[in-house]
């Protein structure tokens, strides 16, 4: 689906510290980096459960 992001990665293309891009993750997103990809983790579970034959076990 998508190539994973490290914060390593992150770092090394903005030239930032990890806690920088976290603040200003948060400042604009509204939420930290972890909380916005657990909430689209979920809301992908969510939408394979409704709209597929898939089972939970």
């Amino acid at each position: 689906m998508f190539e994973k992001l490290s914060s390593e990665k992150v770092v090394s293309v903005t030239c930032m510290s990890v806690a920088g891009i976290n603040r200003l993750f948060k400042k604009h997103c509204g939420v930290t980096a972890i909380q916005w990809r657990e909430e689209k983790r979920i809301a992908h579970a969510c939408y394979r459960l409704i709209h597929t034959e898939k089972r939970v076990c």
